[in-house]
């Protein structure tokens, strides 16, 4: 298993059944430049399982998969990144 995911301008997303999902951003460290047409972004959309704790006061949560996530600041989303995505993620589910 991976370590920690550590997510920036994250969010908590209320999904189904009383649970909570985090969504947010996180740095790529793996930008693929064999493609010439790809645009290279240093970060990527994640989203987690469902959330099984979490410590709002440090930011750490872990989910019922046992993934470890490190959220960073307060919640935000100054761009609209996590909306869009969101957004594409839950129409293409629908």
């Amino acid at each position: 298993m991976d370590n920690e995911i550590i997510l920036f301008h994250w969010n908590i997303l209320e999904i189904r059944d009383d649970m909570a999902i985090f969504v947010g951003l996180r740095h790529r460290l793996d930008r693929d430049v064999s493609e010439p047409n790809e645009v290279l972004l240093n970060y990527s959309f994640r989203q987690s399982t469902p959330i099984k704790l979490f410590d709002e006061q440090l930011g750490h949560g872990i989910t019922y998969s046992g993934r470890r996530y490190q959220c960073i600041g307060e919640p935000s989303d100054p761009h609209n990144l996590i909306r869009i995505a969101v957004g594409i993620l839950f129409v293409s589910v629908h």
